[in-house]
């Protein structure tokens, strides 16, 4: 009831108003004007008091649901003064966030007159933005800016930003249309297989327990590059491998070439089969095409064997060196034996001595030696020319063999000693003379393999 005559009062202090005597003059100057609804702080004004009269204390009023303080007791003395006042918007109007004409009455011992002040309403989203971002392959960090659109102070904010890039925390206050620079190190590893393009950038706000989402703009700037590695290892088996890797981000059709001689590539296998072969001179160049997206790798692992080359290059020194061996020989001895019985029962073998010229030599000396424990039988054969008893070695001279001529020399040694397994005879040799040099050939090693022999006794 009480509110209602109070009500009624202030509208016929309104309708007599014009009527009154107004000796004060209002100006309203904006401070800050802004008030954020999740916050709930006021919009603030200077209100320039100019009177004409005397001294007046003078109270505001307000319809609209809108808290003005201070509400009364504002001593406005004879000329200028100043008072800063707060207005704190409706629920209605935090609800409704937008621009706002606020109504207000000025009553003093002069009389009761209306006045004016624009209130801006609004959300911490609309405040608070998130500027574009800009980041290039490589950047260790970002440099985001947060700006303040809005004439308002805005105090200790947290803000937790997330983003393909990175994951960060921080906090920051932002005076009136301001805005601040935060630089947020770059995950490497998980950026290093994104490709260019827009990607989001979240970022929850704490203000004075008041939780807000905004996004921004991250923009990733084209850009393409390569990195390669090779390695090799292995002798007889050599392998290589050759690693490409898309260091940009953008996906890219790369190469890998190789070159191989004419000859390696017939021992040369790839991990993978190449697009294309192309043939030059000596030479052959393969080829191998990949899209590969950002951060992947791929890679060629190439394999030449050399066992077989080098298994017939052994083969064919060998052989040279063999034929070397005869050719440089220009007397080939051979030399074999055979098993001889005899009446008496005694251990006989018959050694034959093959000796054939290649080419035309002079002043031939074969030699041979007995074996330990053996005699020759001086009634067979070609008895030698002399026998040296202390070293037990055979002599026979040739005075010349022409080139193809071949000469036989035969004899029989024996022993008193049977011999059971394998015995072997000394080798034999010549030397002679060709163009007025000594020479020498070697004759085989002949063996002979017995069975066990039992006396009888």
């Amino acid at each position: 009831m009480i509110k209602k005559i109070s009500v009624f009062l202030l509208f016929l202090a309104i309708l007599i108003a014009p009527f009154a005597s107004a000796e004060i003059e209002v100006k309203a100057n904006s401070i800050n004007p802004v008030a954020i609804a999740e916050l709930g702080n006021p919009a603030i004004f200077e209100l320039e008091f100019t009177n004409n009269g005397a001294n007046d204390n003078v109270q505001l009023y307000t319809l609209v649901g809108v808290d003005i303080v201070p509400r009364g007791g504002i001593a406005v003395p004879s000329g200028t003064s100043k008072v800063n006042v707060k207005v704190y918007p409706s629920e209605e109007m935090n609800e409704r966030p937008r621009k706002y004409i606020v109504e207000y009455y000025v009553k003093g011992d002069a009389g009761l007159f209306k006045e004016t002040l624009e209130i801006d309403v609004t959300r911490i989203k609309d405040s608070v933005v998130i500027l574009p971002v800009r980041i290039s392959p490589g950047d260790e960090k970002a440099e985001v800016k947060v700006k303040n659109l809005k004439n308002s102070y805005i105090g200790n904010t947290e803000a937790t930003f997330s983003s393909a890039f990175f994951n960060s925390v921080k906090t920051f206050e932002l005076s009136s249309r301001s805005e601040i620079k935060l630089e947020i190190p770059i995950d490497k590893e998980q950026a290093r297989t994104l490709t260019a393009g827009s990607y989001i950038i979240g970022a929850e706000l704490n203000i004075d327990s008041s939780k807000t989402k905004i996004d921004g703009v991250i923009n990733y700037v084209e850009k393409e590059e390569t990195s390669s590695a090779s390695s090799a290892w292995g002798f007889l088996i050599k392998r290589s491998k050759v690693l490409k890797s898309n260091d940009g981000n953008v996906p890219i059709v790369d190469t890998i070439s190789i070159e191989k001689g004419i000859i390696p590539r017939l021992f040369t296998s790839f991990s993978i089969e190449p697009d294309r072969v192309e043939r030059s001179g000596l030479g052959v160049r393969y080829e191998w095409d990949r899209q590969i997206q950002p951060g992947e790798t791929w890679e060629i692992e190439v394999k030449t064997n050399y066992t077989l080359p080098f298994l017939l290059l052994i083969l064919i020194i060998v052989a040279g060196v063999l034929v070397h061996l005869y050719t440089s020989n220009h007397v080939v001895v051979a030399k074999r034996v055979s098993h001889v019985r005899t009446k008496g029962g005694e251990f006989a073998l018959k050694v034959i001595l093959s000796v054939k010229a290649k080419k035309h030599v002079d002043n031939v000396q074969i030699i041979d030696r007995l074996p330990f424990m053996a005699k020759i039988y001086e009634k067979y054969g070609i008895s030698p020319d002399r026998i040296d008893e202390s070293t037990r070695r055979l002599f026979w001279d040739i005075k010349t063999l022409q080139a193809g001529e071949e000469r036989v020399f035969s004899y029989i040694i024996y022993s008193k000693i049977n011999v059971v397994g394998k015995f072997e005879l000394p080798t034999a040799v010549a030397i002679y003379e060709v163009d007025g040099k000594t020479h020498e050939s070697i004759s085989n090693r002949a063996l002979y393999l017995s069975e066990t022999v039992r006396s009888d006794r």
